[in-house]
């Protein structure tokens, strides 16, 4: 009887774990909202801004997804413009590896830019994070193909 006494306590605590990471895993996400979806002969450009948090976080990557994901042409930061530096890059994934800090900065968030290929279907972004407080990744799936998506 003891046996199967401590085998329940067992269960509970590696579900209560279990439950505890999955928590903290949510707590690093970042709002995000994407600011801006518009064609630039033939591609689509993504905006999105990233809110601060108390402790700094990295973009780890960002991926298109899809049956036949596009393309990711080019990337950077801040506002778009065309006559910005840009980092060519015609990949279906990108590695931007920037870190965000946090709240030091005097704007409370930070922009990101993402062209994309043409393409016939729906655009969804995955934007994988990592955190400097937790030891695992933590990521988005977000429909980039309409304006003012905001994920809190």
């Amino acid at each position: 009887m003891e046996i199967i006494i401590s085998f329940f306590g067992l269960i509970i605590a590696i579900a209560a774990v279990i439950l505890t990471v999955i928590q903290s895993r949510n707590a690093i996400r970042p709002s995000l909202k994407i600011t801006k979806v518009q064609n630039n002969g033939g591609n689509t450009v993504i905006e999105i801004e990233l809110g601060r948090m108390p402790f700094c976080y990295r973009i780890r990557s960002v991926s298109t997804l899809g049956w036949m994901p596009p393309k990711i042409l080019a990337y950077g930061v801040g506002c778009y413009d065309p006559n910005t530096p840009q980092h060519p890059v015609p990949s279906r994934k990108v590695k931007p590896a920037y870190w965000i800090n946090a709240d030091l900065a005097a704007s409370a968030s930070c922009r990101f830019w993402f062209v994309i290929a043409p393409s016939k279907q729906h655009i969804w972004l995955r934007i994988t994070f990592f955190s400097i407080s937790f030891p695992w990744r933590s990521s988005y799936e977000i429909p980039a193909f309409n304006q003012d998506s905001t994920i809190v």
